[in-house]
């Protein structure tokens, strides 16, 4: 069976198009050919975009070792934020990714909660009281600030960490536009459109070398999770060169914190329409933590009511909302036949709210993830490459939600719905809003 194709004149409008619109395209394709399809992507040919779930599952999980990271990624993103996990493959990544999931682990994780505990209560101390709340520029510099405290101890300085922010948020908008017009890169490259960007990059890059060799001087180790990167070998008992810690520094940030910002933010805009989950949040919340019992990593792990209530915002606005894969060789995953060579991209925002899949697809219902009428949820991959940092972000969600509607009242503003931009995350175009007392 083929796959419907979008015409090239439409795909190429689209594409035009897309970094204004991104979510709409995809409307305008599905509406036109269903769930799966193929788009003309200039010099890539035809890639094949789908929101079908079982799919998805089969490309990344299943049968993923007939499916590489593209060169979008592992050329172009690489390009702005150097080789790290996000942006390597095969066995440069299963070698990284080995030397760094220790650093991930629940008992190292679970050394942090005090720390994300102790910002994510001056953050929700710090937010104004009956007034509406644009959310989003407000959880940016927190999920920033913990990635600091996590990686350097918080010895990164405010000025540093905001040219760090800029010179990811620069690099991503114009990987953006690199991956989302392909036609426009030979006008990109004339007006050296990327300029601002590699400037702000090198200026990171300055930063992170003086804070690990910082580390490296210091009399006592640090508990950090530099420190554990500095301190990781590899079997032959070397340890990582400066150029990739620096790489792998760069996209823990960037995987790290921007993210985890925009899922803070509409999850909390979703709780603040649904007052009776916060009801039963609080209630779990207060059953186990209470007012003066110190909250720890095994509080975190027996909150599944408030664990689902993340998992249902995650489905709705999940930031990373796409993932490209390459086949190998051709093969047919789910009665669908996938040429060698072909891009696959896996819709996740749309795989989320997929009607075979999802009852109720646009409604909030956390019950689904309770009640086990599905475990379907991409926010964070699948397969191998799942986020290293899976647990650290649901830590932080867990305790700044927990934290937030435990310690204020949220109502809904008058904002009905919320719109996104393009860039490698599903941005928040026009504000989060909720009123809080």
């Amino acid at each position: 069976m083929s796959t419907p194709r979008i015409p090239p004149y439409l795909s190429t409008y689209r594409g035009l198009r897309y970094p204004s619109s991104p979510l709409g395209s995809f409307d305008i394709f599905r509406e036109r050919a269903g769930d799966t399809y193929e788009v003309f992507a200039g010099s890539r040919g035809w890639s094949l975009i789908t929101e079908r779930p079982d799919l998805i599952d089969g490309v990344l999980r299943v049968n993923h070792r007939n499916f590489g990271k593209s060169t979008i990624v592992t050329k172009h993103l690489a390009s702005y934020i150097g080789k790290g996990l996000l942006t390597s493959d095969g066995d440069y990544w299963r070698k990284q990714r080995r030397l760094i999931q220790p650093g991930f682990s629940r008992d190292r994780l679970a050394q942090l909660v005090a720390t994300i505990d102790a910002e994510a209560t001056a953050w929700i101390d710090a937010l104004p009281r009956s007034v509406a709340v644009d959310l989003y520029p407000t959880t940016l510099p927190l999920a920033l600030q913990i990635m600091s405290r996590a990686l350097f101890s918080g010895s990164v300085s405010p000025a540093e960490l905001h040219t760090i922010a800029h010179a990811v948020e620069l690099g991503q908008h114009d990987f953006a536009r690199e991956m989302r017009q392909p036609l426009l890169k030979p006008w990109r490259r004339l007006t050296n459109s990327r300029a601002a960007a590699d400037a702000e990059i090198r200026r990171s890059i300055d930063i992170l070398m003086r804070h690990i060799n910082d580390h490296r001087q210091a009399p006592e180790p640090y508990q950090d999770l530099m420190q554990m990167l500095l301190d990781a070998r590899y079997e032959d008992g070397a340890g990582m060169s400066d150029a990739q810690l620096v790489d792998e520094t760069l996209v823990l940030i960037l995987a790290g914190h921007e993210t985890t910002a925009i899922s803070l933010a509409c999850t909390t805009w979703l709780l603040a329409r649904h007052p009776e989950w916060i009801a039963r949040i609080r209630e779990e919340w207060s059953g186990l933590v209470g007012k003066d019992t110190r909250l720890s990593a095994k509080h975190l792990m027996s909150m599944p009511i408030l664990t689902a209530a993340i998992k249902e915002g995650l489905r709705l606005y999940p930031p990373a909302y796409l993932v490209s894969r390459v086949a190998k060789e051709a093969q047919v995953v789910e009665g669908v036949p996938i040429r060698a060579g072909q891009t696959v991209i896996s819709n996740i925002y749309g795989a989320h709210r997929n009607p075979v899949e999802f009852k109720k697809p646009l409604a909030f219902r956390p019950e689904r993830y309770l009640d086990r009428e599905t475990s379907v949820n991409f926010a964070f991959g699948g397969g191998p490459r799942l986020c290293v940092g899976y647990h650290f972000a649901m830590m932080e969600l867990q305790i700044a939600i927990g934290r937030l509607v435990t310690m204020r009242e949220l109502r809904p503003s008058q904002q009905e719905q919320l719109e996104f931009t393009a860039s490698a995350t599903l941005r928040p175009e026009g504000g989060v809003y909720v009123e809080l007392d």
